[in-house]
């Protein structure tokens, strides 16, 4: 099962915001069947009283429906939940029974004491080590463990593995996989599609004209990097052609140095950077003074090793749009920039996988510019 806290702009959310609802399962069904991918963000309180903390609306009831509450207890906090229906109590009152626990707080848990004074279902992180996961899961809680905060498939294949029953995201649609892959972005629309994530701490916003203005970094460990989910896991061949289409409103080296499109063997949170390598792939690059790259990474050997680097040439106009395109085929990778006649063509064969999509840009101090970002398309 999987709850997801509402990106409204995903395209599969409902109307039942406040609870998931769940409707009778086969035997044998899996318990990762999504039913519903709707709930709040967090409202902590310490209040003394009952407060209200989510409403839903247009809930389809039908005969034998089953309303799942879920609330966590952080630390020693104790407490209830009343569920109601048009103002009025609905049922009993059901007291919170389940633990939300960090990396850092599971390090020292008990879970088996956790279950044993009545603790029916375990939040876990996602960031703790497999061993503590795994310990988590064999503490048997009647509801199972669930994995928190997870924005990646790969991290939900690796809760799966490791036993867990279901999943807290913040992106239901992608990490779920409901939501369809689409061969281009939506977000000239004005809405953002399922799966946009950044590797950063914040998602950038879209502008009016439905672009992503793609700030520069504000230091060497700052990331702008922004997963495409809607787009990627490509066709398994991993051949195909890859475009971005961007624009930036200061020309010249003061305001953008490198625009990067990342194709990433998993979609793990790469930082394009050349000392942390998440995962096999490559990244093409088109600088500010038309100069093209082509690096591939390693995740056996940690490397990345650059593959081309063409000398520089003209300044990329401000306000005209260009498109970075790469096109793979089964033994080399061709990097282009139609509207210059700019081309590179390298023979590699290393990895070829159903890429997730990546776009992002590296800290350059004396950058300081936007790059906006228009669309991704794979074809």
């Amino acid at each position: 099962m999987t709850r997801g806290y509402p990106d409204l702009t995903d395209p599969i959310q409902l109307d039942a915001r406040a609870a998931e609802v769940l409707s009778p399962m086969a035997a044998g069904a899996s318990a990762w069947a999504v039913n519903a991918l709707a709930s709040p963000a967090p409202r902590p309180t310490t209040a003394a009283g009952s407060m209200t903390i989510a409403t839903a609306y247009n809930v389809k009831w039908q005969p034998k429906t089953r309303v799942f509450v879920h609330a966590a207890v952080i630390g020693t906090a104790t407490g209830d939940v009343q569920f109601a229906v048009n103002g009025s109590a609905w049922g009993a009152s059901v007291q919170a029974g389940s633990l939300w626990r960090s990396a850092a707080q599971m390090a020292g848990d008990d879970f088996g004491a956790f279950v044993a004074a009545g603790a029916d279902v375990l939040d876990i992180d996602i960031a703790a080590s497999d061993a503590l996961i795994a310990a988590a899961v064999a503490a048997a809680p009647p509801l199972g463990v669930w994995a928190h905060t997870l924005t990646r498939r790969i991290q939900r294949d690796r809760a799966r593995a490791l036993g867990c029953r279901g999943t807290v995201t913040d992106y239901p649609a992608y990490v779920s996989g409901r939501a369809p892959r689409r061969s281009a972005t939506s977000i000239a629309t004005g809405f953002w599609g399922a799966g946009w994530v950044p590797t950063g701490s914040a998602r950038p916003v879209l502008d009016s004209s439905g672009r992503i203005p793609l700030p520069a970094p504000k230091s060497a460990t700052d990331t702008q990097v922004l997963l495409a989910g809607e787009v990627s896991e490509t066709p398994a061949a991993g051949t195909g052609t890859f475009e971005v289409k961007f624009s930036v409103p200061t020309a010249g080296a003061s305001g953008w140095s490198l625009l990067s499109l990342h194709l990433g063997a998993t979609d793990a949170a790469t930082k394009l950077s050349g000392t942390e390598i998440l995962h096999d792939g490559y990244t093409v690059q088109v600088s500010n003074s038309s100069s093209l790259r082509v690096y591939r990474d390693d995740v056996a050997t940690g490397t990345s090793t650059q593959l081309a680097n063409t000398a520089s040439g003209a300044t990329l106009v401000a306000e005209t749009v260009y498109t970075l395109r790469c096109v793979v085929t089964g033994t080399q990778l061709t990097v282009s920039v139609p509207e210059t006649g700019l081309s590179t063509t390298v023979t590699d064969k290393t990895h070829r996988a159903p890429w997730s999509v990546f776009v992002g840009r590296n800290y350059n101090a004396s950058a300081t510019g936007l790059i906006h970002i228009i669309s991704v398309t794979t074809s």
